[in-house]
């Protein structure tokens, strides 16, 4: 598994799957084989954030090292929709095994 020297927190692991249709908790805790395996394609890339919301700051994060975007404003402009990048699509793929295998919620990978 090649490593990527930057550091994700589970947290920001959990909102890439979740923004692209993965349930981190679920693949982490299910024994069942399909859980613990990606699908080729994603069939969603939206996160709906506003001001104020508990996640902002960890999509800016995501932001802030191309793991993720800002697209449109919804909702009369109170709300964004946020994507996920290829690169944090890149980086989530290469993630996944090593988080729902080694990490506990809470934990950074430090390499």
């Amino acid at each position: 598994m090649m490593i990527n020297p930057q550091t994700m927190t589970f947290k920001q692991v959990e909102i890439l799957g979740h923004s692209l249709g993965v349930n981190l908790f679920r693949a982490k805790e299910s024994n069942k084989k399909k859980d613990k395996k990606l699908p080729k394609e994603f069939y969603r890339n939206r996160f709906c954030a506003g001001d104020g919301h508990d996640d902002l700051s960890t999509l800016q994060s995501l932001e802030k090292i191309g793991y993720m975007a800002q697209g449109q404003k919804i909702n009369e402009g109170r709300d964004t929709l946020w994507f996920v990048t290829e690169e944090g699509e890149r980086r989530f793929r290469e993630s996944f095994e090593y988080f729902i295998n080694n990490i506990t919620i809470n934990t950074k990978i430090t390499n």
